[in-house]
C-alpha cells in the first residue's frame, strides 16, 4: 500500500532497450500522435509503442507485422505527413534490413520509387543490403506497374542489374489489414533463406484470385496471398519485384541469404575502423580471414553452394572495397553483391 505522507510522481516507463538481431531489422515508417521524428527507436512489445507513440498509422501497421508473429521486434521511425524521401534520408546511417512505409503505394510517386531505388544503392555501397515492402492498391493498372518494372532492369556489356531486388510489391487484398505489412512481418520472422511461401496466416482475403491469375501476378513481380487446400491463407509467391524469368534475384529467400551474409560482414568490419594493422596482418588480410569464415560457415550449414570474392583497396583513404559472388544452395547462378570498410572515419 502506498503511504498517504508521501508525495508520488507518476513518470513515464524506462524502457530498456535491447539489440534486434541482424537480419530481422524490420522499420516501420509512419505517422503518429507522439514520439520523436526521424528517429529509428526499437519496439518490442504493444505497451512500449503505446507509451512512445501514441496512437496513428504506426500503431495500425504494428498490428500487421504481428499476425505471423506476435513476438516480433521492430523499428518505428515516425515521419510528417508525405515526408518520406526525409524519412529515408534519417535512415541513411541507420543499420537494419527491411523496411515497410505505411500509405506509400508503388505507382503514385516515380519520384519516390526512384529516390527508395538510390537509397538502397547508396546503403548497398556502404555495405549494407535493405529490402523495401510496399502495397499494391487493387484498383490499381498492373500494365502501368509492369511498364514501371521495366525500366528497373537493364544490361551493359558485363551484368545486368535487376533494382527490382530491392522491393517486394505485394497486392493488398487481406481484409482488416495491409498486405505488404503483412507480408514484410511474416518474411522478418523467418530466418534468411527460409521462404515465406505457404506459411499459414489467420486473416480473410477481400478478393481471392483463380490460379492463372496468380501466376501472372507472380510474372510481373507481385506477391499475392491464396487460400491452401486446409482453406487457410497463405503466400502465393515471394518474388521480388523482378521481371526476369528464372532470375536469382525474383526469389525474396535468395535475396535475404545475400543480406544476410552482407549484414553481418559489414558487422564484423566494423572491428577494423581505426586499425591498419591487427594480430600482425594488414587490414586486407584480415578482411579476407573475415569473408573466408563467413562463406565456409554458411557452406557448412548449408545455406549456399559456394562462393567468391574480390579485395581491392585504396590505402590513401582508408578505403577497402570488395565484392562478394555467391551461389543460394537453392539456386545454379550467382548473386553478386558489394561491401566496403572504411579503415579512416
Amino acid at each position: 500500500m502506498l503511504s498517504p505522507n508521501i508525495e508520488y510522481d507518476k513518470r513515464s516507463p524506462i524502457n530498456i532497450y535491447r539489440e534486434i538481431v541482424v537480419g530481422k531489422r524490420l522499420v516501420l515508417m509512419g505517422t503518429s500522435s507522439s514520439g520523436p521524428l526521424y528517429e529509428p527507436r526499437p519496439i518490442f512489445n504493444e505497451k512500449v509503442a503505446e507509451s512512445e507513440y501514441g496512437y496513428g498509422s504506426l500503431l495500425s501497421r504494428y498490428e500487421d507485422v504481428s499476425v505471423f508473429d506476435e513476438s516480433i521486434e521492430v523499428f518505428f521511425l515516425r515521419i510528417e505527413e508525405d515526408q518520406v524521401q526525409k524519412g529515408l534520408t534519417s535512415l541513411l546511417n541507420f543499420n537494419f534490413d527491411l523496411l515497410y512505409i505505411d500509405s506509400f503505394n508503388f505507382g503514385s510517386s516515380k519520384e519516390d520509387i526512384y529516390f527508395f531505388i538510390d537509397f538502397c544503392k547508396e546503403k548497398e555501397a556502404m555495405g549494407s543490403l535493405v529490402h523495401g515492402f510496399f502495397d499494391i492498391e487493387e484498383d490499381a493498372d498492373i500494365s502501368y506497374i509492369n511498364e514501371l518494372l521495366l525500366y528497373l532492369s537493364f544490361e551493359d556489356i558485363s551484368e545486368t542489374y535487376e533494382d527490382g531486388k530491392y522491393l517486394s510489391l505485394v497486392y493488398d487484398h487481406i481484409d482488416g489489414h495491409k498486405a505488404g505489412a503483412l507480408y514484410a512481418g511474416l518474411v522478418t520472422s523467418l530466418d534468411p533463406g527460409i521462404s515465406p511461401v505457404n506459411k499459414e496466416v489467420e486473416v480473410e482475403l477481400r478478393k481471392e484470385f483463380e490460379k492463372h491469375e496468380l501466376i501472372s501476378l507472380h510474372n510481373n513481380g507481385i506477391v499475392a496471398f491464396r487460400k491452401n487446400n486446409k482453406e487457410k491463407i497463405v503466400a502465393s509467391n515471394a518474388t521480388c519485384a523482378v521481371l526476369t524469368p528464372n532470375s536469382n534475384h525474383k526469389n525474396i529467400a535468395n535475396f535475404r541469404i545475400a543480406q544476410s551474409i552482407l549484414q553481418e560482414l559489414s558487422e564484423e568490419f566494423q572491428d577494423l575502423i581505426g586499425e591498419p594493422y591487427y594480430g600482425g596482418y594488414g587490414v586486407e588480410e584480415k578482411v579476407k580471414d573475415i569473408i573466408d569464415e563467413k562463406i565456409d560457415e554458411y557452406t557448412d550449414r548449408d545455406i549456399i553452394r559456394e562462393a567468391q570474392y574480390s579485395v581491392t583497396s585504396d590505402p590513401p583513404n582508408g578505403d577497402i572495397f570488395i565484392t562478394i559472388e555467391l551461389v543460394p544452395i537453392f539456386s545454379l547462378d550467382y548473386i553478386r553483391s558489394y561491401s566496403q570498410v572504411r579503415i579512416y572515419r
